[in-house]
């Protein structure tokens, strides 16, 4: 496994192996596009098929960093949910204030601290260890590419 994930990534991991492990489709780095061109990337892609025909589609935004602007990360991630008319969205956040988790219900976006949902092991404890991460999957697809232009 790939040990050099940055933070970042881990975060993203671990919260796809999250709501994975809660019923859901999950997908990291998926690109936003609009007009032909790339706009932005959503950080967790979601997917719920409920009973029947019924489906909702969420996303996430997580930034594990030491200050995290979570105000401007929830009012992103709220103009993202609403252009890409989404059933929902949350922010993973450390760090997170009680004016912060006020706005947030405000705006209908949900918060996920990252500090409680990583517990003492951090976030790597929630890593599914039994599934390649998309970084270490990129890894081992530019080594092959690379062996087969040799």
């Amino acid at each position: 496994k790939n040990d050099s994930m940055p933070k970042g990534g881990l975060a993203e991991e671990a919260l796809a192996d999250y709501f994975r492990a809660g019923g859901f489709f999950a997908v990291r780095g998926v690109p936003f596009r609009h007009d032909g061109e790339d706009l932005t990337d959503i950080d967790v892609w979601l997917y719920e098929r409920g009973s029947g025909l019924g489906r909702r589609r969420f996303i996430v935004d997580a930034k594990n960093k030491k200050s995290p602007k979570i105000v401007e990360r929830l009012f992103w991630t709220c103009g993202l949910r609403d252009a890409l008319k989404l059933d929902g969205a949350f922010v993973a956040a450390t760090g997170i204030k009680d004016a912060t988790r006020r706005l947030a219900r405000r705006i209908d976006i949900t918060l996920i601290d990252l500090q409680v949902l990583g517990g003492a092991n951090g976030l790597s404890g929630l890593r599914d260890n039994s599934r390649l991460s998309k970084d270490e999957l990129d890894d081992l697809i530019a080594q092959v590419c690379q062996q087969h232009a040799s």
